[in-house]
C-alpha cells in the first residue's frame, strides 16, 4: 500500500447521508495535486453496519501500460478493533455537478474483510482527467459510499478472551438447523421435484420478503398447506432453505451439486454452478445476504469457461458489480480474441446489444479488469 499524507482531515470531510448505510465523502481537489505517486489520503473514521471504516484516496496512480495516463483510486478499509471476517458489499460513486450519483463513475463489489486494516477497492476508478473535467466543482468533488453488511453477520466482533459469568456460545444458527432437520412444529410443506420440504412460515417470512407476501399476504399460498414449486431444482431449494435457517451455506459446497448436473468437471466449475443457481434463487425470494455471497463467489471464479454464462446471469438479475467484473475479464485482449469467436458470445451480444456497448467502453479504457483489485 502507498504512503499516507499528513493533514488529511483538513481536505476530506464526511457527511452521513442515510444512517448506517451511506456517507458522502467531500474531497478538496486542490489540496491533492501535490500528493505523489502511490501516496494516499485517509478520511476520518465513520461508522456503518456496526463497524468502523475509512476511505483511502490515491490521487495519482500511473498506468504501467500507458505512462501518460493517471488514475484516481479508492479503497474501503475496515478499522474496527477485534473484528474479522466481515462480509460486506459496497458502492462507490462520484456525484455529478447537480448532486446526483454518476452512472459512469460508479463501482459495486462485495468482499470479506478478514480483520482490522484489511482494504479492498479500485486501483483504476477513473482517469484523473475525467475527474477534473466532469466532477470537480468549486475545487471539490464528492464520493458517495454505501455499505451493506451481509444479513445476520454478527461474527465480526470478537468476544472477550474470558468471562467470569460463563456466557454460553451463540448457537442460534445451529438450533435453527436442528429445527429444520427435525421437521417439528412445521406449518407449511413445499414439494420440489417430488421431494417434500416441511418448514415454518414465520421463519421464512422473517428472512424473505417474497415468502412473507406469499405466506401471509393476499396470495393463494397464504391458505395452502402444501405448495408446489415446479421451476427449481431439489438441491437448490434445499440449499436455499439451509441458508434461510442458518445464514450459511451447506458444506462442502461442491458436494451439493449432483454429478448429473455437471458431469466430470473441476471443483471450481461445480462451485460456479452452485453459486449461479443459488443467485437465481436468492434474487427470486429476496434473500439479500445470499445474493451478496453468491455474487462474491462468482466474481472470484470468473474464467474462460464461466464468464459468458455468469455475464448472462448478471445482466438478467441486474448484478452491476458482477457484470462489471465479467466485462472487464472479456475486455482483456487475449481473452477477447478467444471469447469473441464463441457461439455463446455472439448469441449474448445479439440478444443484449447494450452489453456490446458497455464492453466497447471497457476496451477503450484499457485493462478495465484491473479496476477491481485488493489494495494491500
Amino acid at each position: 500500500m502507498g504512503t499516507a499524507t499528513n493533514d488529511t482531515e483538513a481536505s476530506i470531510l464526511i457527511t452521513k447521508a442515510n444512517y448506517g448505510t451511506s456517507h458522502l465523502v467531500k474531497i478538496n481537489h486542490t489540496q491533492t495535486k501535490d500528493i505523489g505517486q502511490d501516496e494516499y489520503m485517509t478520511s476520518p473514521t465513520f461508522s456503518s453496519g456496526g463497524y468502523e471504516w475509512e476511505i483511502l484516496y490515491f490521487p495519482h496512480l500511473d498506468d504501467d501500460d500507458d505512462p501518460e495516463a493517471a488514475y484516481i483510486s479508492f479503497s474501503l478499509t475496515l478499522t474496527s478493533e477485534d473484528a474479522w471476517d466481515v462480509r460486506a458489499a459496497f458502492d462507490l460513486s462520484l456525484l455529478e455537478h447537480d448532486g446526483t450519483p454518476s452512472h459512469h463513475a460508479f463501482r459495486r463489489t462485495s468482499y470479506c474483510f478478514s480483520s482490522q486494516g484489511d482494504s479492498f477497492g479500485y486501483a483504476r476508478f477513473i482517469p484523473r482527467s475525467e475527474l477534473e473535467d466532469d466532477y470537480v466543482i468549486n475545487d471539490c468533488f464528492t464520493l458517495l459510499c454505501t455499505i451493506y453488511i451481509a444479513a445476520g453477520d454478527s461474527s465480526g466482533i470478537a468476544q472477550p478472551q474470558s468471562c467470569s459469568l460463563g456466557v454460553p456460545p451463540f448457537d442460534l444458527h445451529d438450533q435453527l438447523e436442528r429445527l429444520l432437520k427435525s421437521r417439528e412444529r412445521t406449518d407449511v410443506e413445499f414439494v420440489v421435484g417430488g421431494e417434500s420440504f416441511p418448514a415454518h412460515r414465520l421463519i421464512l417470512a422473517a428472512r424473505s420478503p417474497v415468502f412473507n407476501a406469499e405466506l401471509f399476504g393476499s396470495m393463494a399460498e397464504a391458505s395452502m398447506k402444501v405448495i408446489k414449486i415446479n421451476d427449481m431444482k431439489v438441491w437448490v431449494f434445499n440449499a436455499l432453505l439451509h441458508f434461510i435457517y442458518t445464514d450459511r451455506l451447506p458444506l462442502p459446497e461442491h458436494d451439493v451439486v449432483p454429478e448429473t448436473e455437471t458431469g466430470d468437471v473441476s471443483l471450481a466449475q461445480k462451485e460456479t454452478v452452485f453459486a449461479q443457481h443459488l443467485l437465481v434463487a436468492a434474487d427470486r425470494y429476496g434473500v439479500e445476504g445470499l445474493r451478496v455471497i453468491c455474487e462474491e463467489r462468482l466474481c472470484k471464479n470468473v474464467n474462460m469457461e464461466s464468464v459468458m454464462s455468469t455475464l448472462d446471469l448478471a445482466e438478467r438479475l441486474n448484478c452491476v458489480g458482477l457484470k462489471d467484473v465479467c466485462l472487464g475479464f472479456i475486455a482483456v485482449p487475449k481473452n477477447f480474441l478467444r471469447l469473441a469467436l464463441s457461439e455463446r458470445y455472439v448469441s449474448l451480444m445479439q440478444s443484449c446489444p447494450n452489453l456490446l456497448c458497455e464492453l466497447q467502453e471497457k476496451v477503450s479504457r484499457t485493462s478495465a479488469f484491473k479496476d477491481i483489485v485488493p489494495l494491500k
